[in-house]
């Protein structure tokens, strides 16, 4: 680096050179080593010319030579000539490396396995990034943040990041930015360790972006993309949101002045979405203009918007001056993994790609078993085979059981006859490479099961009779033009409605609700609970009369019930310390619900007022629990008819692993990856 310095800095000595050299050959030197590329020769066949003309001289390379010293100028004229001709050839061979193409770097794939003893992610949010220079990376535990290095085995637990979420880099690699859950607020930690720095309280929830400015652009709900200083003060709207407006990876463009994010807006009246995409805004004139619809993604310093559907990673070239496609839309070849409602990829300036890939989390769970557990913990086993059993639902007159068997890719629903002791199939399609039948529900007079179904990379509300007889019919078949992704719950007293959870999975949310779908007419649906947070597990009482459901209002699930269909009129907390899963007793005199192995059980009055009793624990088991992330084992449990016992999922001892295939256990990385972009989508 001295050397560059001083080449860059200063003139050549040329003091040093013999006093008696010949013009020409100084000159030549000086054309040679001038500074300005312009200004030196064009052509090695310039520089050869000259040298032929000094020969020819007869006084030779040196202009004044002596006659009382020969062979001493003899000497001088040969040492002369072979540094002038080391000089052209070094000239030479930089010209020529100069106008030769230059390699494209070499794509280099590498990945790291998660130690078994972690969960990938903490919520429902983008759970990985990859520092600026691309040789560092973070990934969410449920523990807190892991550093890793693309050049080390092992990642490190950054001290003090319990309940992070949303991580992001700083321009020069050496710290993170994250969500505190807890404290709700944006923070900031060195990865070489110490404390975390507050910077503002905030619910960025979505990817934010740290700018060379030491300033910070996140989405807060409700107001719009903010910046703050990363060394903490008021943060300022810049771009606001409109009513029912979500927004997402912000960008701050090149020219410093615009803005590119994903936008999601919604219907206020029935909170369906009414339009989504990429867009751009001006932040001194306030324009907005869509550049891409139906998708979220981001810019790259390559030229390119990529974007993921799904498990399909794109990119297609965009002109960032025009605000306009240029190219043809490329399919990318990594599969991504999607965990909750973002697709987990991450793109560093310096063209390093960090994915999870899709096929390194086939949905497999460990075998269970079917068991009868009565109300003081004494276990009944049931006669089927274990499997990979999951969503059981017993039928109104308790004689079979509707649940999912999941297969990895396949997962498709089977019916348990309880007299007859035989598992027989109802919904299994094998047509594609992803085939999803799940969270089945029988309807009130038992004839028939409601399941969502997932084919084609598109989502379809079905039913069938239950007899296992006839085809499949859809109640909705374009769900993601309408409802969106929703998992059949329960039912109302009389069946005219299906009360289902709805999750936002890619539309730029992170919750989910619960919704009401009338069964009559052309099947129109409202939604029941839309607030902030999620709420799912929805389940209505025999009479009617009461809602139970599951919600993270408090920052962890927690059982609330309310009155049914007016579900505004009031709310009552239910469990203690935590609690999901809830199930009616059949006289609706009691309130059960599981937390963390533990079947807790509240009795209740209805008279004169709606009145809750003091949760009471029957028992506790090494039972499956709830993963409302994974449609998989949303349902986990059901109770009989008659009241007396519950239906459970108990894992077999050697194979109590649940979750464990099913969560991430891989982080793909791809150094050199934009050699690989720019070959699949050319930049015009």
């Amino acid at each position: 680096s001295d050397t560059l310095a001083s080449v860059l800095a200063r003139e050549p000595g040329w003091d040093s050179l013999p006093h008696n050299l010949h013009p020409r050959i100084r000159l030549l030197l000086e054309r040679c080593l001038k500074k300005e590329p312009k200004n030196r020769y064009h052509d090695i066949a310039d520089a050869r010319v000259d040298i032929q003309e000094v020969l020819a001289d007869p006084s030779g390379v040196f202009s004044q030579p002596t006659t009382d010293a020969a062979p001493v100028a003899k000497t001088r004229r040969f040492l002369l000539w072979v540094a002038v001709t080391a000089i052209i050839l070094i000239i030479a061979i930089i010209a020529v490396w100069k106008l030769k193409p230059s390699e494209p770097l070499q794509i280099i794939r590498l990945y790291k396995e998660l130690p078994k003893d972690q969960q990938f992610g903490n919520g429902l949010e983008v759970a990985i990034a990859v520092s600026p220079d691309g040789r560092k990376f973070v990934y969410n535990t449920s523990e807190g943040l892991y550093l890793g290095s693309v050049d080390k085995f092992d990642t490190e637990l950054i001290v003090g990041t319990e309940g992070a979420q949303s991580p992001f880099f700083s321009p020069n690699s050496k710290e993170i930015g994250y969500w505190s859950v807890p404290e709700n607020k944006l923070m900031r930690i060195a990865i070489n360790g110490g404390s975390p720095v507050p910077i503002t309280e905030a619910n960025p929830r979505y990817p934010s972006n740290w700018l060379e400015d030491n300033t910070i652009v996140y989405f807060e709900r409700n107001k719009g993309i903010m910046r703050v200083s990363a060394d903490g003060g008021t943060p300022k709207v810049i771009i606001k949101a409109e009513d029912n407006e979500s927004l997402s990876f912000p960008q701050i463009l090149p020219d410093g002045e615009s803005v590119l994010f994903s936008f999601t807006l919604r219907d206020p009246e029935d909170n369906r979405v009414s339009s989504r995409g990429i867009a751009v805004q001006s932040l001194k004139s306030e324009k907005r203009e869509t550049v891409l619809e139906d998708v979220h993604g981001q810019y790259l310093p390559t030229g390119h918007i990529i974007y993921a559907v799904g498990n399909d990673l794109y990119a297609v070239p965009f002109d960032i001056d025009k605000l306009k496609k240029t190219g043809s839309t490329a399919s990318l070849p990594e599969k991504i993994y999607q965990h909750g409602l973002w697709e987990q990829y991450a793109v560093s300036s310096s063209g390093t790609l960090l994915y999870v890939p899709q096929e390194a989390t086939a949905p497999l769970i460990g075998r269970r078993e079917l068991v009868w557990v009565n109300m003081n913990g004494k276990v009944e086993k049931i006669e089927a085979q274990p499997d990979a059993y999951t969503n059981p639902r017993i039928s109104p007159n308790g004689k079979k059981v509707a649940l999912n068997i999941d297969t990895g890719k396949i997962m498709g629903i089977s019916l348990w006859d309880q007299d007859r002791k035989t598992l027989s199939p109802l919904a299994f399609d094998k047509s594609g490479d992803i085939s999803l039948n799940i969270t089945p529900l029988w309807t009130i007079e038992g004839d028939r099961i409601v399941y969502l179904s997932f084919r084609e990379a598109s989502y379809i509300l079905n039913w069938k009779s239950s007899t296992g007889t006839g085809i499949e019919e859809p109640l909705i078949s374009n769900m993601l033009a309408s409802i969106g992704i929703a998992s059949p719950s329960s039912w109302s007293e009389d069946g005219k409605t299906m009360i289902l959870t709805q999750g936002h999975i890619g539309d730029g949310r992170d919750d989910s609700d619960i919704i009401a779908l009338s069964m009559e007419g052309d099947r129109t649906w409202e939604p029941l609970l839309n607030e902030e947070y999620s709420e799912f597990q929805p389940r209505i009482s025999d009479d009617g009369q009461w809602m139970a459901y599951t919600s993270n209002e408090s920052g962890r699930n927690e059982v609330y019930v309310r009155p049914f269909p007016d579900v505004n009129k009031w709310r009552k907390p239910v469990s203690v310390n935590g609690g999901d899963n809830p199930l009616w007793s059949p006289d609706g005199r009691k309130l059960f619900y599981l937390n963390d192995g533990a079947v807790i059980a509240v009795t209740l009055e209805t008279e004169p007022e709606f009145r809750l009793g003091k949760p009471v624990t029957l028992f506790h088991g090494n039972y499956v629990g709830s993963n409302p992330s994974f449609y998989r084992d949303f349902h986990v449990w059901d109770i009989d008819p008659d009241g007396t016992r519950f239906l459970m999922l108990k894992p077999l001892e050697s194979e109590d692993q649940v979750y464990e295939t099913a969560s991430p256990r891989k982080i793909n990385i791809v150094l050199n990856w934009f050699e690989e972009l720019k070959k699949l989508a050319p930049v015009q």
